[in-house]
């Protein structure tokens, strides 16, 4: 085989190396956008055709399980409605409406800040440890339980096994940067290794 064709071939195997990854990545930023925006779009559209005395907590549990099934990338950045509550009440707080419409497409709902707060409350409250994984809820319940019944042995159990759960999280959390850290090294000598490869294959041409 001719060293220009095992050259190229090269080329475009560091290229898809590269460049595939790159395209997944894009594909679920974009899909966690279209998430976020039919969820605040959801939000605002409950607001408006809700009656006094409706629970709007039902419909936005309804409305996050719906959208989780057709988008997984918003499970893994919001494990529950409330922390995308959280995400729209910050933005109406600190993006100006230029700014909030171009990343939401939709007006800034400020007339509907105060219900957000309160729908927010009220899942805080009714699901204290919806935003944690269900190992984690779990365990927090029963404490919550053992310390409602005074009972110290069960919640010195729990503690022990929280303890045990935030020591693995953190080793995970580690490893995670690691992997990151990696990814990033793979990405740049990828980058590297398409423009070399890029330049040694165009050089012969020139020179014909």
């Amino acid at each position: 085989m001719h060293s220009n064709d095992i050259l190229i071939g090269s080329m475009y195997v560091t290229l898809l190396a590269f460049y595939v990854p790159l395209l997944f990545f894009i594909r679920a930023k974009s899909n966690l956008q279209r998430a976020e925006r039919a969820f605040y779009r959801g939000m605002v559209s409950i607001f408006e055709n809700s009656t006094d005395g409706e629970d709007p907590i039902a419909e936005v549990a309804i409305l996050y399980k719906r959208l989780s099934e057709s988008y997984t990338e918003i499970t893994k950045k919001f494990r529950s409605p409330a922390e995308l509550i959280e995400e729209l009440i910050v933005g109406i707080d600190t993006l100006d409406e230029k700014v909030f419409r171009e990343r939401y497409r939709i007006d800034r709902p400020l007339q509907f800040r105060s219900k957000l707060y309160g729908v927010l409350t009220q899942i805080r409250e009714r699901s204290p440890f919806a935003s944690l994984s269900s190992k984690e809820a779990n365990l927090m319940s029963t404490l919550a339980t053992a310390l409602d019944s005074s009972n110290k042995e069960l919640g010195k159990n729990i503690i022990r096994q929280l303890a045990d759960e935030l020591e693995i999280s953190g080793a995970n959390l580690r490893s995670q940067n690691q992997k990151n850290h990696v990814s990033f090294i793979v990405s740049v000598v990828s980058v590297v290794l398409t423009v070399f490869f890029g330049i040694v294959s165009i050089v012969p041409l020139l020179k014909g």
